[in-house]
């Protein structure tokens, strides 16, 4: 379900199954240095970029995140965990594209900058 459909109370409760998950994304230091390496692929063609850093993320993101990238899949998609788990790819993707509105793209990109400011202090 999408955050800007939700009432307030499922609302409250995506929020906080969303932040740890998030955060320990976010705040990844092995991340964040990858991030900060797409400022020295940007005069690449997208292609390359995007075969450079693409498969480093996702490697990154499932060895590192498997249990966060479940709860927030979880969340979006309203099923237990153990439920999201046996899904296919193709699935997961699914519910996150058709869930992750603007609404969560404006409140969590905003916490990926701030961890990554609180990471230089």
């Amino acid at each position: 379900m999408k955050l800007s459909e939700m009432t307030m109370e499922q609302t409250k409760v995506a929020m906080i199954r969303l932040a740890t998950p998030f955060g320990n994304i976010c705040e990844d230091e092995d991340l964040v240095k990858m991030l900060d390496e797409f400022k020295n692929y940007w005069r690449l063609p997208l292609i390359v970029t995007v075969g450079k850093l693409l498969p480093r993320i996702i490697s990154l993101c499932f060895d590192k995140h498997y249990t966060d990238l479940m709860e927030i899949i979880s969340v979006f998609s309203e099923q237990p965990v153990e439920k999201v788990k046996t899904q296919t790819f193709a699935q997961a993707v699914a519910v996150l594209r058709e869930n992750y509105d603007d609404l969560a793209a404006t409140f969590f990109p905003s916490s990926a900058h701030a961890a990554k400011r609180s990471a230089k202090d």
